[in-house]
Parts: structure tokens; sequence; C-alpha cells
């Protein structure tokens, strides 16, 4: 079961260096406008460092009236 944790997968054109997921979580480590901070940079950085093979992004709101909580990733303009 260990090896095929760590063994390489494919999914099309999506080639992962194992099978580890991390999902997409609420982290609540952005501004109250939606900004990502550096705290949220950090933790992801982390997290591809741990050795994650995919991260799926977060819970994100895409209108500016739209977050379901606070301190979540906006995605509602180019800023």
């Amino acid at each position: 079961m260990r090896e095929q944790i760590f063994s390489p997968i494919s999914f099309g054109s999506l080639n992962l260096k194992n099978r580890i997921v991390r999902s997409a979580t609420w982290e609540g480590r952005a501004t109250v406008e939606g900004v990502v901070t550096d705290s949220l940079l950090d933790m992801v950085e982390g997290v591809a460092k741990g050795g994650a093979g995919l991260i799926i992004t977060r819970h994100v709101y895409v209108r500016q009236d739209g977050p379901g909580s606070p301190w979540q990733v906006g995605c509602y303009d180019e800023r």
C-alpha cells in the first residue's frame, strides 16, 4: 500500500509525482476584503514542500457580495 501512495499517477495530461492530495479547505488567512496574505502563501508553500502531489485550491468566492465565511479568499476582480 505504501508503495502505491508514493508512486506517480497520471490523469490525461496531468502527471502527479505521488497520490497525496491536499483537498480544498478554508484556512481563514485572507484579509477581510478577500486578498491573499503572506500567511496563506507560507501555508501553501509548506504543504508543497511537504510533498503533496496535488493541492486543490481553497474555498473561494467569485462575487464581491459572496463570501461564505470571514477571511475567505475572494476572486471577484483583477487585484
